[in-house]
């Protein structure tokens, strides 16, 4: 009976018996005694203050239990902001926990989510310290009654824990429990569990209305947890697409594809948070070309000997949109098992590296750092990572192709201008040596030595600039060194060869591409060559600085130097220097030269750098 039908029946129940007592009253006047009537109104009045008595107690009991029942929803109101104001699935799930046992006053309480297979999960607990969870040990399993998996509605109530048939007991130090009211947490998200609580903390059973408040708590807990669990996805998504990014870029912007290759493998243990990584360039027989491994030390590859040829998991090699996820590589029949000293690995991950170049292969991934086994994110993660590797795989490809195919064709040239300058200097010799006979046939004696040490000089000059040539050949960029190791080998030998002093300066960590690199070696060289010829110089010196917003190249030296026409470039071509004007023009740079007759010559070549 509702508060508002108690009211309306007392009120009714008191105008029908003031009613009946006057109708009573005056029936009997003057038919009995005024003795009898007055014992009458008593029995009457008695009655009267009986029925208000009891329905006074009943608005009472009334008021109270609505009274209970409001504190009752306003806790679990409390409850439900507390717990869906938070975004940390962590901190809502043992807010969750923190809370049910608040509202229903228990003394313990825990809270399962439980695996397809009927295993627990996660285990979180309330009411019990660090120091007795550490003493009852490791966390259940899912046996006994922790196993029940309650569906929605069900409830599971117990007085007596120990005599239902499914109770597997209590592991030794674990805290005396009885009594038990478990309710599902029936989540949209992969959350399946219980919310269990035990021990009312005034000693008292769980009630049918504890069933309820707990219930209801129960559908609040499950959104906060759903909502958690979407937030805390978005955020790992968010972390992974902006680590997926970065890791994409940094490995596209690198075209050395030796370190491509490393920085595909480092960046993809990044992302997945693996200990160890590798990447297999695979032939055509199935063979491995390449093997490239991240986590593991010089030091251990040295102990674990040679490289893998494709025998095994290794030899498997996937096609666009394969994959290959493995929680124990050892019970898969494919697997060989690894070598002595090999790090112990269990898990693996595999997707492949699908390019349109002539790499083939697959990338590897084993044993989290976290010790969980590879989920399906993380697959989906690599497999993207993938598809961003082949593409700076390939690019790294051409980028090798287009260097090595610029550096073909400038050894072409200068072999083309090393043919036509002997073939001029063999005309000249030949022209030399007929004046020599004609003048020694005439006896003149003096004018044909003359010619003989010409044609001396045009030999040993021809000498020099074959061994000039040479060396340049020898001494272009490569894929396999960096500019400045180019520039020092060619140097070193220049300053041999030519016996000429040479200084060399050069700012670390210069980064160009090889078509830039290729063009300003060839500068340099052609600058040295100068001052082999025409200088007459005892020291040299190369200098390549960076500025702000720039590149400084400078090749000076102490030589005869020679007079600048105003605004004539006649002096330019004897020196070849319209050749190396024009190969400064094709990388965006200016070229200047500056020298007085007896002061030396200075070149500068200034590059404009990118903006990083």
């Amino acid at each position: 009976m509702s508060l508002k039908q108690l009211r309306w029946l007392a009120l009714g129940a008191s105008v029908l018996i003031v009613a009946l007592l006057e109708v009573l009253r005056l029936s009997t006047i003057g038919v009995t005694s005024l003795r009898n009537r007055i014992l009458l109104d008593a029995f009457v009045g008695v009655v009267l203050l009986t029925l208000s008595l009891l329905m006074i107690r009943a608005i009472g009991r009334m008021q109270r239990r609505l009274q209970r029942q409001n504190e009752e929803l306003l806790a679990l109101h409390g409850a439900g902001v507390d717990v869906t104001a938070e975004l940390s699935l962590d901190v809502v799930l043992q807010k969750v926990i923190d809370r049910a046992r608040a509202l229903v006053g228990a003394r313990y309480g825990a809270l399962s989510v439980v695996n397809d297979d009927g295993s627990i999960r996660a285990f979180i607990t309330s009411g019990i310290s660090d120091e007795v969870r550490a003493r009852i040990g490791p966390p259940p399993v899912g046996h006994g009654l922790l196993g029940v998996v309650l569906k929605e509605g069900e409830r599971l109530r117990l007085t007596d824990i120990g005599s239902d048939p499914r109770s597997h007991g209590f592991p030794p130090n674990h805290p005396k429990m009885r009594s038990l009211l478990a309710v599902p947490v029936v989540c949209k998200g992969p959350f399946v569990g219980n919310l269990y609580l035990s021990e009312k903390e005034s000693g008292e059973q769980f009630t049918e209305g504890d069933e309820e408040t707990l219930e209801r708590f129960a559908l609040q807990a499950s959104i906060a947890i759903d909502n958690a669990d979407l937030h805390s996805r978005a955020e790992r998504q968010n972390r992974e697409l902006l680590a997926l990014h970065g890791a994409g870029l940094d490995v596209t912007a690198e075209l050395s594809l030796e370190a491509v290759l490393d920085k595909v493998v480092g960046s993809a243990r990044n992302l997945a948070g693996a200990r160890y990584g590798a990447l297999s360039v695979v032939n055509a027989d199935g063979s491995i070309q390449a093997f490239i491994t991240s986590g593991v030390s010089a030091e251990e590859r040295a102990r674990i000997g040679p490289p893998p040829v494709g025998h095994g998991l290794l030899g498997v090699v996937l096609r666009e949109g394969e994959r290959l996820r493995l929680t124990d590589i050892g019970k898969d029949p494919r697997s060989h098992g690894f070598p002595p000293n090999h790090p112990k690995m269990h898990s693996l991950l595999a997707v492949p590296l699908t390019c349109k170049g002539p790499f083939v292969g697959n990338l590897y991934l084993s044993e989290k750092e976290s010790g969980a086994p590879f989920t399906e994110s993380d697959e989906e993660t690599l497999e993207r990572f993938a598809v961003q590797a082949s593409i700076a795989i390939d690019n790294a490809y051409l980028h090798r192709q287009v260097a090595d195919l610029a550096v073909a064709r400038e050894r072409l040239h200068m072999a083309h201008e090393l043919h036509d300058g002997v073939a001029q200097v063999l005309g000249y010799v030949n022209t030399k040596a007929q004046a020599a006979i004609q003048y020694l046939r005439r006896e003149k004696t003096e004018e044909g030595v003359a010619q003989l040490n010409e044609l001396v000089a045009a030999a040993r000059e021809a000498h020099a600039d074959v061994r000039q040539a040479i060396v340049d050949l020898r001494t272009l960029p490569e894929q396999s060194r960096s500019f400045e190791a180019v520039l020092r080998e060619y140097v070193d030998r220049w300053r041999e060869q030519t016996g000429i002093t040479t200084q060399l300066i050069v700012d670390g960590d210069l980064v160009m591409t090889s078509g830039i690199e290729l063009q300003l070696v060839r500068i340099i060289q052609e600058s040295l060559t100068n001052v082999r010829k025409h200088a007459r110089a005892t020291t040299a010196k190369v200098e390549v600085q960076r500025r702000p917003g720039k590149l400084l190249i400078t090749v000076t030296d102490d030589g005869v130097g020679f007079a600048q026409a105003p605004g004539s470039p006649s002096v330019f071509p004897s020196f070849g220097l319209t050749t190396m004007r024009e190969r400064a023009q094709s990388i965006g740079a200016a070229l200047s030269v500056e020298s007085l007759p007896s002061a030396g010559t200075a070149v500068r070549v200034e590059l404009p750098l990118p903006v990083n």
